[in-house]
């Protein structure tokens, strides 16, 4: 099928025809082509794409985990060093001492 595809679209470029161009430059789904198969075929067919799905969970799930992992761990480092060299304050506490306040202060705090 795509062997017909490539040679029709060579003749199209030697001859100059757009006919065949058009028919060439259509898509061949191979998928269609391989659920048509006969029996023994389709249920290889089937279990090589029952297996590449779960291929493909599994391989997704470690390259995602690494992925996850490094750049998460790098951010953190990176993180961390800022954290590091950014000069403290010279502050005993942090505590900010309250003003006394009458009772109408407390009435409305907002």
């Amino acid at each position: 099928m795509v062997a017909i595809a490539l040679a029709a679209y060579d003749y199209s470029l030697r001859n100059n025809s757009c006919i065949c161009a058009e028919f060439a430059t259509r898509p061949i789904y191979l998928h269609h082509i391989l659920m048509r198969l006969p029996p023994p075929f389709s249920w290889l067919w089937s279990g090589w794409m029952a297996f590449s799905h779960l291929l493909g969970k599994v391989m997704s799930f470690i390259i995602l985990t690494v992925f996850w992992l490094i750049g998460i761990g790098i951010y953190g480092i990176i993180a961390k060093l800022i954290k590091v060299a950014k000069p403290k304050k010279n502050l005993q506490t942090y505590w900010i001492p309250s003003q006394p306040q009458t009772a109408e202060d407390m009435q409305r705090q907002f």
